[in-house]
């Protein structure tokens, strides 16, 4: 085994035991900041009709791959997930004028939950796409780092997703994660 790898096996190692330590839970128990793995894009053109397609084929790939951990979808209201309410909101993505802005969310729990999956966007709407940048947000299990092949599988997660949307710039990695709201 190369130093390098014997490094980020022990780093990764070293994370595991800790993992717990990072987790904060409410007053009713539930986690609000625990570890994730996350990516967070900004790109032009939200207002597009090209680009709406691209975000809306993003969420259906989420969807598609992760789909036993998603139980709920935001779009102007919190609803569980369902695949004519995905058909729905996807659809309305696509439909929406340039003038429009929206937020889409996919999500494995409530808003006021820390989820482990969520893949979400906000665009710009033409009047602000001058100065302004559209959205896309990630968020992962950071265990996936451990599964055979899961470093891999997060950084194909982000060369689809900037490839997708042309990103600006960005970040991503290993990052406390907290509730939607």
């Amino acid at each position: 085994m190369s130093e390098k790898t014997l490094a980020d096996v022990n780093h990764l190692n070293r994370l595991t035991d800790q993992a717990e330590n990072l987790v904060l839970n409410s007053i009713q128990g539930e986690p609000i900041i625990r570890l994730g793995l996350i990516a967070t894009l900004y790109f032009k053109h939200g207002d597009t009709a090209e680009i709406k397609s691209r975000v809306a084929d993003c969420f259906s790939k989420f969807r598609k791959e992760f789909s036993p951990h998603l139980n709920w979808q935001f779009y102007k209201t919190l609803r569980k997930m369902s695949g004519s309410g995905f058909s729905s909101c996807r659809r309305k993505i696509l439909e929406s004028s340039p003038d429009q802005q929206f937020m889409w969310s996919i999500s494995s729990a409530r808003l006021q939950q820390v989820a482990q999956y969520r893949l979400f966007v906000m665009n710009i709407p033409r009047s602000q796409s001058t100065t302004d940048r559209s959205c896309l947000k990630m968020v992962l299990p950071w265990s996936i780092l451990l599964e055979p092949g899961g470093p891999q599988r997060y950084e194909a997660w982000l060369n689809y997703l900037c490839n997708q949307v042309h990103a600006e710039h960005g970040y991503g990695g290993l990052s406390c994660t907290l509730p939607y709201d």
